[in-house]
């Protein structure tokens, strides 16, 4: 009898948004397509006035973004959610 290997399946599983680190003064890169919402995470490095900012992701929908900024609005970590243009709509400390 050939021996039976364990095979993955089934349902998949939520993967996060990838992240992707952005310059300080790239501003153009914090903007979203037309129609979708992106979070921006700003963080405080040590003591001094470094920062680094990152993008947490690209979402449809309103509420889907606005519930990962509040997850991920930490200690030093300021959140802000884009829509498509300069301002900001939503911020979560």
């Amino acid at each position: 009898m050939p021996k039976r290997t364990n095979r993955k399946g089934g349902f998949s599983k939520f993967t996060p948004p990838k992240r992707k680190q952005l310059l300080v003064s790239d501003l153009s890169g914090r903007t979203a397509p037309d129609g979708q919402y992106r979070v921006i995470s700003i963080a405080r490095v040590g003591f001094s006035y470094n920062q680094e900012v990152w993008i947490e992701g690209t979402f449809s929908s309103f509420p889907e973004a606005k519930k990962i900024a509040d997850d991920k609005a930490v200690d030093g970590v300021v959140c802000y959610i884009h829509g498509h243009g300069p301002r900001v709509i939503y911020i979560a400390r």
